[in-house]
Protein backbone atom coordinates (compact mmCIF):
# COMPACT_ATOMS: atom_id res chain seq x y z
CA UNK A 1 0.00 0.00 0.00
CA UNK A 2 2.20 3.10 -1.24
CA UNK A 3 -0.34 5.40 0.94
CA UNK A 4 -3.00 5.63 3.53
CA UNK A 5 -5.10 8.32 5.41
CA UNK A 6 -3.74 10.05 8.36
CA UNK A 7 -6.09 11.58 11.08
CA UNK A 8 -3.86 14.01 13.10
CA UNK A 9 -6.54 14.42 15.98
CA UNK A 10 -7.44 11.00 16.41
CA UNK A 11 -3.69 10.25 16.31
CA UNK A 12 -2.98 12.84 19.20
CA UNK A 13 -5.73 11.74 21.37
CA UNK A 14 -4.49 8.81 21.93
CA UNK A 15 -0.72 9.16 21.62
CA UNK A 16 -0.39 11.67 23.62
CA UNK A 17 1.42 9.83 26.96
CA UNK A 18 4.02 8.72 24.27
CA UNK A 19 7.53 9.98 24.84
CA UNK A 20 9.04 11.40 21.51
CA UNK A 21 11.22 8.20 20.73
CA UNK A 22 7.85 6.11 21.40
CA UNK A 23 6.39 8.45 19.33
CA UNK A 24 8.61 8.17 16.19
CA UNK A 25 8.51 4.35 16.67
CA UNK A 26 4.88 3.55 16.40
CA UNK A 27 4.99 6.25 13.44
CA UNK A 28 7.58 3.92 11.92
CA UNK A 29 5.91 1.09 12.80
CA UNK A 30 2.79 2.11 11.14
CA UNK A 31 4.61 3.01 8.10
CA UNK A 32 6.45 -0.48 7.98
CA UNK A 33 2.97 -2.27 8.12
CA UNK A 34 1.16 -0.23 5.73
CA UNK A 35 4.25 -1.14 3.37
CA UNK A 36 4.17 -4.42 3.50
CA UNK A 37 0.95 -5.01 4.26
CA UNK A 38 2.02 -7.65 6.99
CA UNK A 39 2.44 -8.01 10.64
CA UNK A 40 5.48 -6.85 12.04
CA UNK A 41 8.01 -10.41 13.61
CA UNK A 42 7.62 -11.44 16.75
CA UNK A 43 11.03 -10.47 17.37
CA UNK A 44 11.65 -6.95 19.03
CA UNK A 45 15.23 -6.87 17.93
CA UNK A 46 13.77 -7.57 14.38
CA UNK A 47 11.76 -4.54 14.86
CA UNK A 48 14.10 -2.70 15.66
CA UNK A 49 16.05 -3.23 13.22
CA UNK A 50 13.40 -2.65 10.53
CA UNK A 51 12.25 0.28 12.13
CA UNK A 52 16.23 2.09 12.34
CA UNK A 53 15.81 1.98 15.84
CA UNK A 54 18.01 -0.91 17.28
CA UNK A 55 19.38 1.30 20.61
CA UNK A 56 15.79 2.39 21.53
CA UNK A 57 13.79 -1.32 22.35
CA UNK A 58 12.60 0.24 25.44
CA UNK A 59 10.60 2.53 23.28
CA UNK A 60 9.58 -0.13 21.07
CA UNK A 61 8.31 -2.64 23.86
CA UNK A 62 5.57 0.32 25.54
CA UNK A 63 4.19 0.56 21.69
CA UNK A 64 3.82 -2.87 21.58
CA UNK A 65 2.29 -3.04 24.70
CA UNK A 66 -0.28 -0.64 23.60
CA UNK A 67 -1.17 -0.55 20.20
CA UNK A 68 -0.18 -3.59 19.13
CA UNK A 69 -1.63 -7.27 19.60
CA UNK A 70 0.42 -10.49 19.22
CA UNK A 71 -1.01 -12.84 17.08
CA UNK A 72 0.72 -16.47 15.57
CA UNK A 73 1.65 -14.27 12.20
CA UNK A 74 3.09 -11.37 14.50
CA UNK A 75 2.14 -8.46 15.84
CA UNK A 76 -1.14 -6.65 14.02
CA UNK A 77 -2.73 -2.95 14.52
CA UNK A 78 -6.47 -3.31 14.43
CA UNK A 79 -6.58 -0.02 12.74
CA UNK A 80 -4.02 -0.82 10.10
CA UNK A 81 -6.05 -4.13 9.24
CA UNK A 82 -9.16 -2.22 8.96
CA UNK A 83 -7.39 -0.03 6.62
CA UNK A 84 -6.05 -2.91 4.45
CA UNK A 85 -9.20 -4.73 4.54
CA UNK A 86 -11.02 -1.73 3.11
CA UNK A 87 -8.50 -0.79 0.83
CA UNK A 88 -8.05 -4.38 -1.10
CA UNK A 89 -11.86 -4.73 -1.28
CA UNK A 90 -12.02 -1.22 -2.88
CA UNK A 91 -9.05 -2.51 -5.20
CA UNK A 92 -11.29 -5.40 -5.80
CA UNK A 93 -14.27 -3.41 -7.15
CA UNK A 94 -11.95 -1.36 -8.99
CA UNK A 95 -10.52 -4.14 -10.71
CA UNK A 96 -14.23 -5.71 -11.45
CA UNK A 97 -15.25 -2.32 -13.00
CA UNK A 98 -12.66 -2.52 -15.14
CA UNK A 99 -12.49 -5.57 -16.40
CA UNK A 100 -16.25 -4.78 -17.39
CA UNK A 101 -15.70 -1.89 -19.45
CA UNK A 102 -12.74 -3.33 -21.18
CA UNK A 103 -14.91 -6.52 -22.31
CA UNK A 104 -17.41 -3.99 -23.32
CA UNK A 105 -14.79 -1.90 -25.53
CA UNK A 106 -12.89 -5.52 -26.23
CA UNK A 107 -16.60 -6.78 -27.70
CA UNK A 108 -16.34 -3.67 -30.10
CA UNK A 109 -13.54 -3.99 -31.27
CA UNK A 110 -14.24 -7.30 -32.30
CA UNK A 111 -16.87 -6.31 -34.32
CA UNK A 112 -14.92 -3.12 -36.15
CA UNK A 113 -11.94 -5.51 -36.73
CA UNK A 114 -13.33 -9.00 -37.63
CA UNK A 115 -10.62 -11.77 -37.20
CA UNK A 116 -7.54 -9.17 -36.67
CA UNK A 117 -5.58 -10.38 -33.90
CA UNK A 118 -3.57 -7.02 -33.85
CA UNK A 119 -7.09 -5.15 -32.36
CA UNK A 120 -7.28 -7.67 -29.82
CA UNK A 121 -3.86 -7.42 -28.63
CA UNK A 122 -3.87 -3.86 -28.33
CA UNK A 123 -7.42 -4.20 -26.27
CA UNK A 124 -5.82 -6.29 -24.18
CA UNK A 125 -2.65 -4.20 -23.31
CA UNK A 126 -4.80 -1.39 -22.87
CA UNK A 127 -6.58 -3.42 -20.17
CA UNK A 128 -3.49 -4.26 -18.69
CA UNK A 129 -2.34 -0.87 -18.10
CA UNK A 130 -6.17 -0.09 -16.23
CA UNK A 131 -5.90 -2.91 -14.25
CA UNK A 132 -2.55 -2.01 -12.93
CA UNK A 133 -3.95 1.80 -12.34
CA UNK A 134 -6.52 0.16 -9.70
CA UNK A 135 -3.80 -1.12 -7.56
CA UNK A 136 -2.18 2.35 -6.92
CA UNK A 137 1.15 1.52 -9.37
CA UNK A 138 2.52 4.89 -10.45
CA UNK A 139 3.09 5.25 -13.95
CA UNK A 140 4.46 7.56 -15.90
CA UNK A 141 2.73 9.73 -18.68
CA UNK A 142 3.78 8.82 -22.39
CA UNK A 143 3.44 11.67 -24.79
CA UNK A 144 3.22 8.69 -27.69
CA UNK A 145 0.28 8.94 -29.71
CA UNK A 146 -2.11 6.11 -29.65
CA UNK A 147 -2.95 5.19 -33.46
CA UNK A 148 -4.92 1.77 -32.62
CA UNK A 149 -8.43 1.86 -33.27
CA UNK A 150 -8.92 2.28 -29.63
CA UNK A 151 -9.36 5.70 -30.18
CA UNK A 152 -12.40 5.25 -32.53
CA UNK A 153 -15.60 6.94 -31.01
CA UNK A 154 -13.15 9.35 -28.80
CA UNK A 155 -14.69 12.79 -28.73
CA UNK A 156 -11.78 15.99 -29.03
CA UNK A 157 -12.43 18.35 -26.45
CA UNK A 158 -14.12 21.42 -27.52
CA UNK A 159 -11.89 24.71 -28.41
CA UNK A 160 -11.82 27.87 -26.07
CA UNK A 161 -13.71 31.01 -26.88
CA UNK A 162 -11.29 33.38 -27.94
CA UNK A 163 -12.92 36.59 -27.52
CA UNK A 164 -10.44 39.12 -27.78
CA UNK A 165 -9.74 37.48 -31.21
CA UNK A 166 -13.12 37.72 -32.27
CA UNK A 167 -13.23 41.49 -31.29
CA UNK A 168 -10.13 42.05 -34.18
CA UNK A 169 -12.07 39.87 -36.49
CA UNK A 170 -14.80 41.54 -36.14
CA UNK A 171 -12.36 45.24 -37.00
CA UNK A 172 -11.73 46.72 -33.87
CA UNK A 173 -7.39 47.35 -33.01
CA UNK A 174 -5.58 45.25 -31.22
CA UNK A 175 -4.69 48.03 -28.65
CA UNK A 176 -8.27 49.10 -27.93
CA UNK A 177 -9.30 44.86 -28.02
CA UNK A 178 -6.44 44.72 -25.29
CA UNK A 179 -7.12 47.32 -23.27
CA UNK A 180 -10.65 46.34 -23.10
CA UNK A 181 -10.03 42.56 -22.66
CA UNK A 182 -7.50 44.33 -18.93
CA UNK A 183 -11.19 45.61 -18.20
CA UNK A 184 -13.25 42.98 -18.59
CA UNK A 185 -10.14 40.87 -16.77
CA UNK A 186 -10.48 43.64 -13.57
CA UNK A 187 -14.24 43.13 -13.51
CA UNK A 188 -14.25 39.32 -13.09
CA UNK A 189 -16.27 38.78 -16.48
CA UNK A 190 -16.89 36.01 -18.60
CA UNK A 191 -15.36 35.93 -21.80
CA UNK A 192 -17.90 33.32 -23.09
CA UNK A 193 -19.12 32.96 -26.93
CA UNK A 194 -22.88 34.05 -25.37
CA UNK A 195 -21.50 37.12 -23.71
CA UNK A 196 -19.71 38.24 -27.06
CA UNK A 197 -22.56 37.94 -29.18
CA UNK A 198 -24.74 40.06 -26.48
CA UNK A 199 -22.08 42.89 -26.54
CA UNK A 200 -22.20 42.79 -30.54
CA UNK A 201 -25.84 43.11 -30.43
CA UNK A 202 -25.54 46.47 -28.16
CA UNK A 203 -22.56 48.11 -30.50
CA UNK A 204 -24.98 47.04 -33.74
CA UNK A 205 -28.26 49.25 -32.16
CA UNK A 206 -25.78 52.13 -31.52
CA UNK A 207 -24.82 54.56 -34.17
CA UNK A 208 -21.32 54.07 -33.55
CA UNK A 209 -18.34 51.72 -34.66
CA UNK A 210 -16.70 48.78 -32.86
CA UNK A 211 -13.65 50.97 -32.18
CA UNK A 212 -15.76 53.69 -30.92
CA UNK A 213 -17.36 51.83 -28.68
CA UNK A 214 -14.25 49.66 -27.04
CA UNK A 215 -12.58 53.41 -26.26
CA UNK A 216 -15.93 54.38 -24.32
CA UNK A 217 -16.16 51.19 -22.64
CA UNK A 218 -12.10 51.60 -21.69
CA UNK A 219 -12.54 54.86 -20.72
CA UNK A 220 -15.31 54.74 -18.21
CA UNK A 221 -14.05 51.10 -17.53
CA UNK A 222 -17.19 49.18 -18.34
CA UNK A 223 -17.17 45.46 -18.69
CA UNK A 224 -19.87 45.80 -21.49
CA UNK A 225 -22.23 48.10 -23.27
CA UNK A 226 -25.34 49.50 -23.53
CA UNK A 227 -26.43 52.10 -26.08
CA UNK A 228 -28.87 53.62 -23.26
CA UNK A 229 -26.08 53.83 -21.05
CA UNK A 230 -24.99 56.91 -23.23
CA UNK A 231 -28.04 58.40 -23.87
CA UNK A 232 -27.96 57.80 -27.85
CA UNK A 233 -24.75 60.74 -27.57
CA UNK A 234 -22.30 60.44 -30.01
CA UNK A 235 -18.69 61.40 -28.52
CA UNK A 236 -17.38 64.48 -29.49
CA UNK A 237 -14.66 64.67 -32.23
CA UNK A 238 -14.04 68.63 -32.34
CA UNK A 239 -11.28 70.99 -32.31
CA UNK A 240 -9.34 71.20 -29.42
CA UNK A 241 -10.09 75.28 -29.77
CA UNK A 242 -14.07 74.20 -29.57
CA UNK A 243 -13.56 73.02 -26.36
CA UNK A 244 -11.39 75.34 -24.23
CA UNK A 245 -12.96 76.64 -21.19
CA UNK A 246 -13.63 80.74 -21.29
CA UNK A 247 -10.58 82.51 -19.95
CA UNK A 248 -10.73 84.67 -16.75
CA UNK A 249 -10.06 87.86 -18.97
CA UNK A 250 -13.75 87.00 -21.14
CA UNK A 251 -15.39 86.28 -17.50
CA UNK A 252 -14.31 89.76 -16.03
CA UNK A 253 -15.65 91.15 -19.67
CA UNK A 254 -18.80 89.73 -19.12
CA UNK A 255 -19.47 90.77 -15.49
CA UNK A 256 -18.13 94.35 -16.88
CA UNK A 257 -20.81 94.46 -19.15
CA UNK A 258 -23.88 93.79 -16.71
CA UNK A 259 -22.99 97.11 -15.10
CA UNK A 260 -23.14 99.46 -17.66
CA UNK A 261 -25.77 101.31 -19.11
CA UNK A 262 -27.62 99.60 -22.36
CA UNK A 263 -26.71 102.77 -24.64
CA UNK A 264 -23.08 102.26 -23.40
CA UNK A 265 -23.16 98.48 -23.80
CA UNK A 266 -24.75 99.01 -27.27
CA UNK A 267 -21.73 101.01 -28.45
CA UNK A 268 -19.40 99.29 -26.65
CA UNK A 269 -20.19 95.85 -28.50
CA UNK A 270 -20.55 97.99 -32.01
CA UNK A 271 -16.55 99.41 -31.31
CA UNK A 272 -15.77 95.50 -30.14
CA UNK A 273 -17.35 94.29 -33.71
Amino acid sequence: MHYYTFKPKDYMSKTAFLEPLEDLAYRRMLDHCYLTEKPLPENIEEIAMLIRMRSHTDSIKIVLHYFFELTAEGYINDYVVRELSAYHSKSLKAKASADARWSKKRNKVNDLCGDNSDCEINANALQEESECNTNQQPLTNNDKPITSINNIGDSDKPKRFDFKKSLIEKGATEDLAIAFMAVRKNKKATNTEKAFDLFMNNVNKSNMNLNQVLEICVQRDWKGFDPTWIQNKQPSYSTPQSRQTPSMADYMQQEMMRDVTPDYQYNYLEHKE
